[in-house]
């Protein structure tokens, strides 16, 4: 898995949490548990430092999918996408990468399982 797949896996795990952290419900229950959840800004701030680290393409197809989908970035087995589950006719792959593949159904962002 490159680097910028990593990363995109980071981003979309970040910003899981930060929708969470935002979640009046969500954080009622984690302080009812004992949690202590106010560590927002310094999660905002490491989620700005990761999308440094992305490609801008590639971030901003991730930006637009992150709003329509709570998952952005799924994996993909034996053609089948499993953010939308139908199985492609073909690999299409987002830009220059040969990691990164994209759905031409659901239009997610996609890396094989092996």
């Amino acid at each position: 898995m490159n680097e910028q797949l990593q990363m995109l896996l980071i981003l979309q795990d970040m910003d899981i949490l930060i929708k969470e952290m935002r979640d009046n419900k969500v954080l009622a229950q984690e302080k009812k548990l004992g949690f202590s959840v106010n560590h927002l800004e310094k999660l905002e701030k490491a989620r700005g430092e990761c999308t440094k680290k992305i490609d801008k393409e590639v971030l901003k197809h991730y930006e637009k999918l992150i709003v329509r989908y709570n998952r952005a970035i799924v994996p993909v087995r034996d053609g089948t996408c499993f953010g939308c589950f139908i199985k492609q006719a073909a690999c299409l792959y987002f830009g220059g990468s040969d990691d990164i593949l994209v759905c031409e159904h659901c239009s997610r962002l996609q890396f094989r399982l092996p």
